[in-house]
């Protein structure tokens, strides 16, 4: 079962980000995508896009929203890039 970990850090210099952490890939995973959902809508977490899944990943996530419920989902492709 996947594991994301994220941890805010709304004093972060230069500004608030979000640290994000996956672990735990499904064995037959190549790559990831991780994405965040805000006030209904979807992004691409920027430098955890079809990254290879070989082993933990760690991202800050700097254009998190500062004050805005946010979630996160991990989108895992195989090796054809299907999902």
């Amino acid at each position: 079962m996947t594991t994301i970990s994220l941890t805010t850090v709304p004093a972060g210099t230069p500004a608030p980000y979000v640290e994000v952490v996956v672990d735990d890939h499904p064995g037959d995973s190549a790559s990831c995508t991780v994405w965040r959902t805000q006030a209904g809508r979807q992004f691409r977490v920027r430098g955890l896009t079809r990254v290879p899944t070989t082993g933990l990943l760690s991202q800050l996530d700097v254009e998190a929203p500062f004050d805005v419920e946010s979630s996160y989902r991990v989108q895992y492709f195989d090796s054809e890039g299907e999902f």
